[in-house]
């Protein structure tokens, strides 16, 4: 994973996390009843109101993870943080780590 690169998420990626999110749900095996729409609306206010900031990873102009967090003022508290199983799995995560 020599191309790894991340960026800020915008209101254009919504829909991105939205259906992430719903694929990060399914393979915890949660309870959560929330489809794309809802989780993509609920990415549009804790985004777009500034409650988290979302950050994508992409490797070769392909997404690999993303990651929801919450700067306080003594910590970062990390919401989500999701490897696509087919961005490389335990190689993507690895990397992560080291950014």
């Amino acid at each position: 994973m020599h191309d790894l690169t991340y960026r800020k998420a915008t209101a254009a990626d919504y829909p991105l996390l939205g259906a992430l999110n719903h694929q990060l749900i399914r393979d915890e095996g949660h309870r959560n009843p929330m489809n794309v729409v809802e989780l993509t609306e609920r990415m549009r206010r804790w985004l777009g109101m500034g409650e988290y900031t979302g950050r994508i990873f992409e490797e070769k102009g392909h997404v690999v993870a993303y990651v929801l967090y919450r700067e306080c003022e003594e910590e970062i508290y990390l919401r989500h943080l999701f490897v696509c199983a087919a961005g490389g799995g335990r190689e993507s995560a690895g990397a992560l780590c080291r950014y």
